[in-house]
């Protein structure tokens, strides 16, 4: 395996059939800043990211940026009664009043359990306390969106989250992801870094047709790609 290592020390890899670099060894200045940014209240951790103003999830602005990017979730297939939407790494989520509003059943998934509790909380909504590549769904469990905000870069396997992505919605079912460029290589919270064409190949190789992909700046640091894509 030919790995890339940067003068912290970190390093990272290439996932052959991607393309896409993925960490391999990440340096202790690195796992010491991770793991500060996340030993405090969580509350304080949304926060720092800009998630949380005024005690509140800064909904309208993730929500007005991705609908600006794709259009509004669930664009040109409606939901009907119980079709469900789940929302993979939902954090905090701030995306979930716009999807009850469209019309679906809003469902969450993560590990955190204090983010669950707040989502759940807030929205009167449900969440699985979970991790969503270890997690196993019942036989036949099948969604009609996933969203997937600033989840894939973590995820231990991105290309197999993709597949099992895939494998859980309905046909025609549709994908929308939302992750950083790969403009930062060392970021300590991040585990996969894509380039346009790399997270293209990943998307496609998991079975799934790319309708919408566009690029958005919104910070200095790091672009984000908004994909919306099609089982």
């Amino acid at each position: 395996m030919v790995t890339t290592r940067y003068k912290c020390g970190c390093q990272n890899a290439i996932h052959e059939p991607t393309g896409a670099a993925y960490r391999v060894h990440t340096c202790f200045t690195h796992a010491k800043m991770s793991q500060v940014a996340r030993s405090g209240l969580p509350i304080e951790y949304y926060k720092s990211l800009g998630a949380i103003e005024n005690g509140v999830p800064n909904c309208k602005q993730a929500i007005d940026q991705l609908t600006e990017a794709l259009g509004e979730i669930g664009e040109g297939q409606k939901g009907y009664d119980r079709s469900r939407a789940l929302e993979v790494g939902c954090g905090l989520s701030r995306y979930a009043p716009e999807i009850i509003q469209q019309g679906y059943w809003y469902i969450g998934i993560d590990d955190n359990r204090w983010a669950v509790e707040a989502t759940r909380n807030l929205f009167n909504v449900d969440v699985i306390k979970e991790n969503f590549e270890t997690h196993e769904f019942e036989e036949g469990y099948r969604c009609d969106i996933i969203l997937s905000a600033h989840s894939l870069e973590h995820m231990n396997n991105a290309p197999k989250a993709l597949e099992k992505m895939y494998k859980l919605l309905v046909p025609s079912g549709l994908l929308y992801l939302l992750v950083p460029d790969d403009g930062d290589p060392v970021n300590p919270d991040h585990l996969w870094f894509f380039k346009e064409a790399s997270l293209r190949k990943a998307i496609e190789l998991a079975g799934f047709t790319i309708e919408k992909f566009v690029t958005r700046k919104y910070i200095e640091r790091e672009s984000f790609y908004y994909v919306k894509a099609k089982k």
